[in-house]
């Protein structure tokens, strides 16, 4: 047995004990192997073994390398896209990760209505519980004044990147070092909030703050161990004021061992709405099934670059 082969059955075995561990099944896991300065050799070595999903970080080098990736598989870009690179990354990639600012975006829409393909951004959060959901509840209110939503995960649950991305186990001071960095934190919500003030056509003005969560006492995930007084979680928290009243808040709380987890939005209008789902929307399931249940609207959707406020709710139902 290869190296590789060992790796990739080593790797499949700890998500599957995983897996069993939080009641799911390993084929409901997708992998992604990031192959960014692997030889393409061993990078078809890995899809002959059972890869299905590659990950590369870099348009110009994954253009040369997939020239020689004689196996099929689905090519997936992560990390940040240049603007310059957009229309090389239209044409290469199945998917990309993150698209950080508008003129990237743009220059997907173009690309994609240049190839008559249609590019959808959506997911759980962002994508649905704090920007596209608030939308949609707030299409029965004949005005709304102010509008909140908090998200409130325990982290415990979750697998480990989320873990790392909250700075579970680190000191408060290493947690404001990666914050100022912005290495650390959501990255998302306060697109959310964007997205919802355009909606309801507020021009506001927009602050975000990013604190840690200290423990109090000692906790232990599959992952980590967190000691008192380091970092057990996150709490970030964008608003959007008008006239120095704030009209848009969101709230997320991501922690070891949280007490308790949901999604809740409160509308404040006429009529008021507050809806909370108890225990959360788990954003590793819901993911898929939001891609999924959006097929049939993509494929009929027109050319171009989307957000979910250009696609139809629940279209699956339909």
């Amino acid at each position: 047995m290869s190296g590789i082969e060992q790796n990739i059955k080593d790797i499949r075995s700890r998500i599957q004990k995983a897996a069993e561990k939080s009641g799911k099944s390993g084929e409901e896991i997708k992998l992604v192997v990031v192959t960014k300065t692997v030889e393409a050799e061993r990078v078809n070595e890995a899809i002959r073994y059972g890869i299905e999903i590659i990950g590369e970080n870099r348009v110009q080098e994954a253009e040369e390398k997939f020239k020689q990736i004689t196996e099929r598989v689905e090519k997936h870009l992560v990390g940040h896209l240049q603007t310059n690179k957009a229309k090389k990354a239209v044409e290469l990639f199945d998917f990309i990760q993150s698209v950080d600012s508008a003129r990237i975006a743009e220059e997907i829409d173009r690309e994609a209505k240049r190839f008559g393909v249609t590019v959808l951004g959506t997911g759980v959060n962002p994508g649905f519980v704090m920007d596209a959901l608030p939308v949609f509840l707030s299409t029965i209110c004949k005005n709304v004044e102010k509008v909140e939503v908090t998200r409130i995960v325990n982290a415990s649950l979750r697998r480990e990147p989320l873990q790392r991305k909250i700075g579970a186990g680190i000191t408060v001071e290493e947690f404001q070092h990666k914050v100022e960095e912005k290495k650390l934190g959501h990255v998302g919500l306060l697109e959310s909030l964007v997205m919802i003030a355009d909606t309801l056509g507020w021009d506001l003005v927009i602050n975000e703050t990013i604190e840690p969560i200290v423990a109090k006492n000692s906790l232990k995930t599959e992952y980590f161990e967190v000691e008192p007084g380091k970092v057990a979680g996150i709490f970030q928290t964008v608003t959007g004021a008008k006239n120095g009243e704030i009209r848009l808040k969101l709230v997320l709380r991501m922690e070891i061992d949280a007490k308790e987890q949901f999604d809740r939005t409160q509308i404040f209008g006429e009529p008021d709405v507050d809806m909370k789902i108890q225990n959360g929307v788990f954003g590793d399931d819901a993911t898929v099934a939001i891609v999924v249940n959006l097929i049939d609207a993509v494929v009929d959707a027109p050319p171009g670059f989307l957000t979910m406020k250009g696609l139809p709710f629940l279209p699956h139902l339909t």
